[in-house]
């Protein structure tokens, strides 16, 4: 490949690695955190909410970026614009769900997600609830997305041109003429025996009948006068 091939091939690979791990891992940190204030002398209900928890979408998109790399090996041609189209809508959401998180949930939002996950809990419907937002991982999640956008983009403007593990493992084309096989079936047919007689080689052009030598009849003729 050319110096922009394996630029492009590399760029896009890591931009989909980095990427997909990026928002794998920021979606299953704390991007929110709800807070229930109880009268004293009972505890605040505290409960800090993931990524995962919030947008399940961004942790099974960042799976896809990264099965994406796989894809991207294994394919070549249009199959594999379609993987990059994919992988751009993939990162686009993964950007739009991060972006959004970094505005704090209603509180009724939030109450439904305190009682899911603390069962048992009861909340008055007076109950104050704030919400605390963590930008840094709806940040880093969202960097993550763009960088697969980045990597699908690329590939549908170079994929096609790059080389994959396809390429490598294919059985390398044969020379013409008869297979050995092929030259057994043949010398079967002709009567000759493979496993006594060598097989001939029937893609060799036959050798062509040695000349008969000419009768020298000026030299036959003195004994045929002889002879009378």
């Amino acid at each position: 490949m050319t110096v922009v091939r394996r630029s492009t091939f590399a760029a896009a690979l890591l931009g989909l690695i980095v990427g997909g791990a990026l928002a794998l891992l920021a979606s299953g940190r704390g991007w929110q955190t709800v807070t229930a204030h109880r009268a004293r002398p009972l505890a605040d209900d505290v409960l800090a909410v993931s990524g995962r928890t919030l947008h399940p979408a961004v942790t099974g998109l960042a799976v896809v970026a990264l099965a994406g790399v796989v894809g991207i090996l294994a394919t070549r041609g249009i199959a594999r614009r379609i993987i990059g189209a994919v992988l751009v809508v993939a990162g686009a959401i993964v950007c739009w769900d991060a972006l959004t998180a970094l505005h704090a949930i209603s509180s009724e939002h939030a109450r439904t997600v305190l009682r899911d996950a603390q069962a048992g809990v009861g909340l008055d419907a007076g109950q104050a609830v704030t919400v605390a937002v963590h930008p840094i991982w709806p940040v880093l999640a969202a960097l993550g997305g763009v960088l697969i956008v980045l990597g699908g983009a690329l590939t549908i403007a170079y994929g096609p041109a790059w080389k994959g593990l396809s390429g490598r493992y294919e059985q390398p084309q044969s020379a013409a003429g008869p297979q050995p096989d092929a030259r057994l079936w043949s010398a079967l047919d002709r009567g000759i025996d493979p496993t006594v007689d060598p097989v001939p080689d029937v893609t060799a052009d036959p050798p062509e009948p040695a000349a008969q030598p000419a009768r020298d009849r000026s030299a036959a003729a003195p004994d045929d006068a002889g002879s009378d």
